[in-house]
């Protein structure tokens, strides 16, 4: 992946006091935010494996 087309996704929001963060294609990281809401990505798509 390009520099400019990656993203860092926090897997539990940074508003929810997440901390750990996975590269992203940009896309692929959009869709998930307007996919999901804050409280889906804490409680069931918290690790990188759920996410992909």
């Amino acid at each position: 992946m390009a520099g400019g087309s990656v993203n860092r996704h926090h897997l539990v929001p940074r508003s929810r006091n997440g901390r750990d963060a996975a590269a992203l294609h940009r896309v692929c990281h959009t869709a998930i935010h307007a996919a999901l809401l804050e409280k889906e990505l804490v409680r069931q798509y918290n690790t990188i494996a759920r996410v992909a």
